[in-house]
This record gives structure tokens, sequence and C-alpha cells, in this order.
């Protein structure tokens, strides 16, 4: 996931990468056999805070920055469901997650981004998060890597749906998944 280290530049971890700002609208929940969703409002009482977040308008929207993460909304616990949220990308080198499948011993499946590789065959990647350790170095074959464009200074909305042991992001409502993969953490 990071860059190729320099021996000048010291390069953060994956966890701390992870924490990088990124901007979201709106988390909405569907368990597969209903129709309906849960909105989730950007405003601090209906998040779990495990992240530095605030609250305010961005780019025409009522919006959450989040300095750090993870962050988890409250009351939420899907083992087959949908995620959508809009998310704003600031331009800036930073990694934009989605996870799912928490268990209380920390582990979780995740769809991350990188858009300062948009356009790139690593733009968006999946890894399960397993006893504390990303895998995301294991994760990095073809499978579990795509290229997709994933602009600047503009809403774009992601959906990961995940059933059983497979799992897909859309990004921006293109017509075919990002990526579509085989779950590999036992959480389901």
């Amino acid at each position: 996931m990071p860059a190729p280290t320099t021996p000048t530049r010291h390069r953060p971890s994956f966890a701390a990468a992870l924490r990088a700002a990124f901007l979201l609208l709106l988390a909405c929940c569907h368990a597969p056999l209903r129709a309906e969703a849960t909105p989730v409002p950007a405003s601090a009482d209906a998040w779990a805070r495990g992240a530095d977040m605030a609250f305010s308008r961005y780019l025409g929207r009522e919006a959450m920055l989040l300095a750090g993460g993870p962050f988890q909304a409250k009351g939420s616990s899907l083992t087959n469901g949908r995620i959508d949220v809009d998310v704003a990308f600031h331009g800036q080198r930073g990694f934009v997650g989605i996870s799912f499948r928490h268990q209380e011993n920390g582990d979780y499946e995740l769809f991350y981004l990188r858009p300062h590789k948009s356009r790139l065959p690593d733009a968006v990647q999946y890894t399960p998060n397993i006893g504390g350790n990303s895998h995301w170095q294991l994760y990095s074959a073809p499978d579990y890597i795509a290229a997709a464009e994933l602009p600047h200074n503009r809403w774009v909305h992601l959906r990961v749906e995940f059933v059983d042991r497979r799992a897909r992001i859309w990004i921006d409502d293109e017509a075919e998944p990002a990526l579509d993969v085989d779950l590999k953490g036992d959480f389901g």
C-alpha cells in the first residue's frame, strides 16, 4: 500500500495511513432481504467515536470530516448486506476504507481506496484484518486489487455489497463492480 520506501523519508505504517483524512456524507445500511435503507446522518450522536471527526458543510452538503479512524455507526451490525456512502477526496495522499463484519476481537473485512493512485492498477483493494493485523501485502494480487477513477473535489458514491463469502464494491454508480472478491475472513 505505501509507496516504495526511500532511505531519507519515513513512511507511515498501514494503520497510520488508513487514518488519513477524508469526508463522508451519509451511510445507509441495507439487510439483504429488506428493501428499506437505514440512513445514518452526519451528526455526532449517530457515530461511535473511534476517530477524530468534525461536522460541517463541504461541497454543498452536510458532511463528517474524518481525520483518523476507524469509526462505526452506533448500533450497526451486518453479517450480510449493503453499505452505501458518498465520499469526497481532498486531493492529498490518503486512504478511504469501508470495513464490515466487525468482530469483538477487532477482526473485520475491508475494501479501501487510494485516491492518490486513481486509475492505477491498485487504486482499490480488498483485505481482511485478522488477529489485529492487516494482510494487505498478501492480498495485493489481481484478484484483490483494481484500477478505478477516483476524482478529487467532488462527491463520489461507493456501494459495498457482501453476502456469505462474496463481496463487491461499486464506485460512482458504475454498472459493473470495480472489485468482486471471495472473502477470506471467517466472520460470516
